[in-house]
């Protein structure tokens, strides 16, 4: 029998988090937590308010979870069936998977790769993101945190003095950037108005700048940009169809998004057989989440894992950062 539990958790973090939709200074996440004669695993919840998650939301749907036969689930097949079934939030559905997994691993002597068939990968180079700030503060900002390790900095941006700080970060970091608009643009021309004006930039990529079902307005921009465009908001858990290829460049996988170990691999698999660039990205989270993340890194493009240097204080210690490389300290 299996005893499930979910404990709240709050992550202050080290500089105020401000994107297009809103600032935040601290983050709420679930962590999940499922036993079984001595053996346990764990999953975190990083829900976001973008898609309609909360924290009543995830505990409401818990209790759900738990009402319908929840520690009576003998595989892990049976749990994606039954999280399937009741159409659970895309986080807690992955929080959930994410413990079953890898009490499966530990109660066969496997680990984690092994359990999902995937290749263990070592030394992931993120990127450091960059909250929305005045280009006054930048200098500081990149100093501060000392972001010359970083291979590449993602900027945010919002619909207007984007292209001030650009042109500001691009003074105090010499390396690549990332654009990430968080659907902040509603008119094409304005969006091009910005990409004629970045030719010279080096930037690798640029995410998300309109909302996520103006397919229109990414079918209108794709071949005139001069940059690649990332889906972030328009890929959740759903397929990656032939249309993202009309679309989009690449696409940002987020197990959080995905719901699951399984879906996230499938979508990086589907990308890749349609020829779209991939990245694994992630919401603000332990490293926990993050270190689940990095089990699905083989043969990916991108990485924005970020999430766990974002945090104070992180509960888990799973993930060690130097010089903008992420290694395990421990797989979980």
């Amino acid at each position: 029998m299996l005893e499930w539990s979910l404990k709240k958790i709050d992550l202050p973090l080290k500089f105020p988090w401000k994107i297009a939709r809103g600032t935040s200074l601290s983050k709420t996440n679930f962590i999940v937590t499922v036993e079984c004669d001595g053996s346990r695993g764990q999953g975190e919840v990083a829900f976001n308010i973008r898609y309609n998650e909360s924290e009543k939301l995830i505990e409401e749907q818990f209790q759900l979870f738990l009402d319908h036969g929840a520690e009576d689930i003998s595989s892990l097949e049976k749990l994606i069936a039954l999280v399937s079934e009741l159409d659970l939030a895309c986080s807690l559905s992955f929080g959930l998977e994410s413990a079953m997994a890898h009490l499966n691993a530990q109660m066969s002597d496997r680990t984690i790769h092994q359990l999902l068939c995937v290749p263990q990968v070592h030394g992931i180079h993120t990127s450091f993101s960059l909250p929305m700030m005045e280009p006054s503060q930048i200098e500081k900002f990149i100093s501060e945190h000392k972001l010359s390790r970083f291979a590449a900095l993602k900027i945010k941006i919002g619909s207007e003095g984007a292209l001030e700080v650009i042109q500001e970060v691009r003074k105090f970091y010499k390396g690549p950037l990332r654009l990430d608009a968080n659907e902040a643009y509603d008119d094409p021309s304005s969006f091009l108005n910005l990409t004629e004006k970045l030719k010279d930039v080096p930037i690798q990529f640029i995410e998300q700048p309109f909302p996520a079902k103006n397919f229109e307005m990414y079918r209108e921009i794709k071949s005139k940009s001069g940059f690649l465009i990332f889906a972030d908001e328009s890929l959740t858990s759903g397929e990656v169809t032939p249309e993202f290829k009309d679309l989009f460049d690449g696409v940002n996988v987020k197990l959080m998004k995905a719901g699951g170990y399984m879906r996230g691999l499938k979508q990086l698999r589907t990308a890749r057989e349609l020829g779209l660039k991939t990245m694994l990205g992630c919401m603000v989270e332990t490293s926990l989440g993050i270190s689940s993340a990095m089990n699905i890194a083989n043969n990916v493009d991108f990485y924005d894992l970020d999430g766990c240097l974002l945090i104070s204080s992180d509960p888990f210690n799973a993930i060690q950062e130097d010089n903008g490389t992420l290694n395990y300290n421990y797989v979980i």
